[in-house]
C-alpha cells in the first residue's frame, strides 16, 4: 500500500518588509511514523500490521519556500513534485498594499461574486486616507470541447473581473461591490454553445439612528446576457443596452430594523431572493424565497435571559414548481443563572410546513384555475424540538471540584396521514477532579430512544480516568457499554474500552493507543486495534 502525502497547492505570502529581514537561507520540516496493528474475529484484514513514515522539509530564502513531502509505508514510498507549479498561489504584501495572484477564489458578497476558482489575480488596497478596495481578474473556466462520454459539457473561456470597497462615515457603514464575467466566443469554436456575459451588483448600508435603532439594508441585481440576437425589443430597465440581446434580470433584497433600550432589544428582519438567482462568480445559490423574521430578547432580573424568535417563510414565489411551500417558523430559548452553581436553559423550536404539490401537467395543459385546484395535494409536515440542560457544581476548591449535569432533547415530527416519529436523548454526567494531583474520573449514562415504524431504545454506561503523571506525560482509560433493544426483544450489545497514553519532551512525542471491542449481535465478534506514534519537528 503506498500513501502519498502532498499538498497540490503550493501558497507563497510575501511580505517585502519580512523578506527584507529573513535570512538568505532556512530549513525545516518534520518526521513522523506510526506502527498499527489491526485485528477482527469477523473480518479478515489483508495486512494486520501497518507502518507509515513521512518526512517533510521545507527549504526557505528570503521569504520564498520549496516544501518536499516522502512518505513510506509497507515498502512503498511517494514523494510529491515540489515544481508543481498547476496551482501555484503567491502573495505579495508591502505596507497598505496586498496581492493574491494565482489559483485563488476570492469573495466580494453572496450575490455577486462568491467563492468561484480563479486563475488570476486580487489586489486590496488600505491606505489609511482611503477606503479599502479589492480588485480582482483572472480566468473562472478554461475553454474545452467537452465529452459526451463522460457527460463533460463543452464551454468557453470565461473570464471574470470586479471591484469591492467599504467605508465608515460615523455611524453608517456603506459596501460596494461589482462583479461582471463574460465568455469569450473565440476561445472555441462550437456554434452550439451561446456564451454568456454577467454584470452584479451588490449595495449594503448599515446605520444606527440615536444610539437606539439599528438599520441594515442589502440590495443586489445580476443580470444575465446571452450573446444571441432576439426578435423581441428588450423591455429591460437597462433599456437599449439589451435591445437585441437576450437576457434574465434578478433581484435580491435583505431589510433589518432593531430597537435596542435597557438590555432589550426588538428586530425585524425581510430577506427576498427572485426564482433563480444565479451569477457567474458562484456555484450554488439559495434562491427563490421570501422570508419575514421577527426577533425579541431581554434580560429580567440580571440573571434571567429571554428570547424569542417567530418567521414565515414561502417558496416557488412564480407558482411554477411542483411543488409550493410555506414555512412557519417559532422558537424560544430561556437561561437561568439561579447562581454561581447552578444554571437552568430551556430551548423550544418548531417549524410548521404546508406543501401545495401540482401536477406537472398542469403547467403543459394551461389548466384552468378551477381544474388546477382540483389536481393538487396539500400536505402539512410539523417539526419540533425541545432541548433542556441543567448544571451543578457542588464543590470548587483548590484540591477538588465536583460537578453534575443533565441534558435532554427531544426531536419529533409528523406528516399528514402518516405516524408521528420522535426521536428522545438523555444523558447524565458526573466529574470528580483532583487538580493538583493530576486525577480526573468521568461517569455518565446515555439514552436514546426513536420511534418511528419500529420503537428502537439504546441505554448504556461510560467511565472514563484521565491522569496527568508529570507537566508532559499523561494517560487515561475510557469505557464504555451499550445494549439496544427493538420493539422490546434485544439485538445487541457492545462493550469498548480504549487506553492511550502521550508523552513530549522538547520537539518529540510519542503515542500509544490501545482499542478494544466486544459485541454480541448477537454472535459474537472482537475488535483489537494498537498504535504507536513519534513524532519530531526540526
Amino acid at each position: 500500500m503506498m500513501i502519498l502525502l502532498m499538498s497540490n497547492i503550493v501558497a507563497q505570502n510575501l511580505d517585502v518588509d519580512r523578506i527584507l529581514e529573513s535570512p538568505s537561507f532556512e530549513f525545516n520540516g518534520s518526521f513522523s511514523t506510526q506502527f498499527q496493528y489491526q485485528n477482527s474475529s469477523t473480518t479478515s484484514i489483508p495486512e494486520p500490521f501497518t507502518y507509515l513514515s513521512t518526512l517533510n522539509l521545507n527549504f526557505g530564502s528570503y521569504g520564498f519556500s520549496l516544501p518536499v513531502n516522502l512518505s513510506y509505508s509497507n515498502r512503498e514510498y511517494g514523494v510529491n513534485n515540489p515544481f508543481d507549479f498547476n496551482f501555484v498561489q503567491f502573495s505579495p504584501k508591502y505596507k497598505w498594499f496586498a496581492g493574491h495572484f494565482g489559483q485563488i477564489s476570492p469573495s466580494f458578497s453572496s450575490y455577486t461574486l462568491n467563492g468561484h476558482l480563479m486563475q488570476g489575480g486580487s489586489i486590496s488596497l488600505s491606505p489609511e486616507t482611503w477606503w479599502p478596495v479589492k480588485l480582482v481578474y483572472g480566468r473562472l473556466l478554461k475553454a474545452t470541447q467537452g465529452d459526451t462520454l463522460q457527460g463533460i459539457g463543452a464551454g468557453y473561456d470565461r473570464w471574470g473581473y470586479g471591484f469591492s470597497t467599504e467605508g465608515n462615515m460615523g455611524s453608517t457603514s456603506i459596501k460596494v461591490a461589482y462583479f461582471g464575467a463574460h465568455d469569450d466566443p473565440t476561445s472555441l469554436e462550437n456554434d452550439s454553445i451561446i456564451p454568456l456575459d454577467n454584470q452584479s451588483i451588490d449595495l449594503t448600508l448599515n446605520t444606527t439612528l440615536f444610539d437606539l435603532l439599528t438599520l441594515n439594508i442589502n440590495w443586489a441585481t445580476s443580470l444575465i446576457i446571452y450573446d444571441q440576437v432576439s426578435t423581441n425589443e428588450s423591455q429591460n430597465l437597462l433599456g437599449s443596452l439589451l435591445t437585441d440581446k437576450i437576457h434574465e434580470e434578478y433581484h435580491a433584497l435583505k431589510l433589518g430594523v432593531q430597537y435596542s433600550l435597557m438590555g432589550s432589544s426588538v428586530g425585524v428582519q425581510y430577506e427576498r431572493v427572485s426564482p433563480n438567482y444565479k451569477t457567474l462568480g458562484g456555484y450554488n445559490f439559495v434562491n427563490d424565497f421570501q422570508d419575514i423574521q421577527l426577533q425579541f430578547s431581554t434580560v429580567l432580573f440580571s440573571v434571567l435571559n429571554i428570547a424569542a424568535n417567530a418567521g414565515f417563510r414561502v417558496t416557488d414565489l412564480d407558482r411554477v414548481q411542483s411543488k409550493y411551500e410555506q414555512n412557519y417558523i417559532y422558537g424560544l430559548q430561556l437561561g437561568w443563572n439561579v447562581n454561581e452553581q447552578l444554571n437552568l436553559n430551556l430551548s423550544y423550536n418548531t417549524t410548521q410546513s404546508y406543501q401545495n404539490v401540482r401536477s406537472q401537467f398542469l403547467n403543459l395543459n394551461n389548466a384552468p384555475d378551477q381544474f388546477s385546484l382540483a389536481d393538487t395535494t396539500d400536505m402539512q409536515l410539523v417539526n419540533e424540538s425541545i432541548s433542556s440542560s441543567v448544571s451543578y457544581v457542588i464543590e470548587q476548591t483548590d484540591t477538588r471540584q465536583q460537578n453534575i449535569s443533565l441534558n435532554a432533547s427531544l426531536q419529533g415530527n409528523k406528516q399528514t396521514q402518516s405516524k408521528s416519529n420522535y426521536t428522545f436523548n438523555t444523558q447524565t454526567s458526573y466529574t470528580l477532579a483532583y487538580p493538583k494531583s493530576g486525577w480526573n474520573y468521568t461517569s455518565s449514562m446515555m439514552l436514546t430512544q426513536q420511534n418511528s415504524e419500529q420503537d428502537n431504545m439504546t441505554l448504556g454506561p461510560n467511565l472514563g480516568i484521565q491522569k496527568t503523571w508529570l507537566e508532559n506525560l499523561s494517560s487515561g482509560f475510557n469505557m464504555g457499554y451499550n445494549a439496544s433493544w427493538t420493539d422490546g426483544n434485544k439485538k445487541s450489545e457492545n462493550l469498548n474500552m480504549n487506553l492511550n497514553s502521550t508523552y513530549s519532551y522538547d520537539k518529540h512525542n510519542l503515542n500509544l493507543a490501545m482499542v478494544q471491542s466486544l459485541s454480541w449481535t448477537p454472535t459474537f465478534s472482537d475488535r483489537q486495534n494498537i498504535s504507536f506514534t513519534y513524532s519530531y519537528s526540526f
